[in-house]
């Protein structure tokens, strides 16, 4: 059953109903079914899934992607940490190493100048040991993102499905009052 109108055919319909004198309360048990058939036409026609389900599923398919990124990003972090630890010890022990084995008779100048050494040595390491993780990190978003983006298709999918069937069922459902 289709109406060219469903809000007003349901409007006129009801008052319609609610002007007609009550005559031993029989107006309003007719009010009372006719509602009570709108609402089963709606319960007849309305959406299976809930906009909850349709989260739930997006989350469902997110978290795996997000679980990997995460991982990554942990086992990155940490590795770059310990890298940058260890290196700075052995930068240490290296430049504490030349200030005792060097001569007492070199000028400071050279040591000053092997241990600068070092250290651009040390931070040109520690640059690319994190560029080598961030690379590591982006290219496992990147990897992730189309199966991302098809997880929020899916979901903006079900969200217009859900409320086409649900206007549907809106309109079929104020139709029926008659």
């Amino acid at each position: 059953m289709t109406c060219t109108n469903p809000v007003e055919t349901f409007v006129k319909s009801l008052f319609t109903d609610i002007l007609v004198k009550d005559v031993f309360g029989i107006q309003l048990a007719v009010i009372s079914a006719k509602l009570s058939v709108v609402a089963n036409t709606y319960n007849l026609h309305k959406p299976e899934n809930t906009l909850n389900d349709i989260a739930n599923n997006l989350i469902t398919c997110l978290t795996p992607y997000f679980n990997q990124i995460e991982e990554t990003i942990t086992e990155e972090t940490r590795t770059v940490l310990i890298f940058i630890v260890v290196s700075t010890a052995i930068l240490m022990i290296l430049i504490v190493i030349l200030f005792v084995i060097l001569d007492k008779n070199l000028q400071y100048i050279t040591i000053v100048s092997l241990a600068t050494l070092f250290a651009l040595f040390y931070i040109t390491i520690c640059y690319f040991f994190v560029q080598n993780a961030k690379n590591n990190i982006v290219d496992v978003i990147n990897s992730n993102e189309n199966n991302i983006s098809n997880c929020v298709n899916a979901a903006i999918d079900n969200i217009r499905i859900f409320e086409q069937t649900t206007n549907d069922a809106v309109q079929l459902a104020l139709c029926s009052y008659t």
